[in-house]
């Protein structure tokens, strides 16, 4: 099975992880934020960009780094003046 990593816990990564979910594919979904990620993962929710909407419990929320590692598939759906600062990862060499 395909695993998909979501970079970008707005709207927009909200919404990806959600249609690909509903296809039957493994998706986490890494969120910025470490408290606000912890909150949508406890919640199930996006409050702040996807009001309404619940996140389905197969969906992964997640802030660690590590989980690139498993990735098949990387969708970055991050406003661009926000990339570095969410993509830098001085250890795997990314900037």
């Amino acid at each position: 099975m395909e695993r998909v990593l979501i970079v970008g816990g707005g709207g927009w990564g909200t919404a990806l992880a959600l249609v690909l979910n509903e296809r039957g594919i493994h998706v986490s979904l890494h969120v910025h934020d470490a408290a606000y990620g912890a909150d949508m993962a406890r919640t199930r929710r996006n409050p702040r960009y996807l009001p309404g909407v619940e996140i389905p419990d197969r969906i992964e929320v997640t802030t660690a780094a590590n989980a690139f590692d498993w990735a098949h598939v990387v969708v970055l759906a991050v406003p661009s003046q926000f990339l570095r600062a969410d993509f830098v990862v001085e250890d795997r060499g990314i900037a």
